[in-house]
């Protein structure tokens, strides 16, 4: 009996390690941004090869705005997706979609079209 609890204690554990190690690959695209639609947490895209792509924000979105030219994150201000606006450059950021041009996006690193 003891050995079947060890045993099963080392299955456990094997399990938990090998389902947290398994994160889904991360991808991004960038291009200009043609709709928002923050009621439905939703915006249209315009890849930088010519595709619409429609992209989904969740709860958990990070929108930040980025200085020009800057690409360290740590210095773009955190935003709201309802401060996007039709020409805003975008990258987006997140787990590499079965449809490349339906995403979900964890993160809109943004660039103001003024900018």
């Amino acid at each position: 009996m003891k050995v079947y609890r060890a045993a099963s204690a080392v299955l456990a554990a094997i399990i938990t390690i090998s389902v947290s190690a398994q994160t889904p690959p991360r991808s991004q695209i960038s291009g200009t941004v043609t709709s928002v639609n923050a009621d439905a947490k939703q915006i249209g895209v315009k890849s930088d090869k010519g595709d619409d792509l429609s992209v989904t924000a969740t709860d958990k979105t990070l929108f930040l705005l980025m200085p020009p030219g800057e690409t360290d994150t740590m210095k773009g201000t955190k935003i709201a997706l309802s401060a996007l606006s039709p020409g805003d450059r975008a990258v987006v950021v997140g787990p590499t979609p079965a449809d490349p041009k339906v995403w979900t996006a964890s993160a809109v690193l943004v660039m103001s079209k003024s900018d």
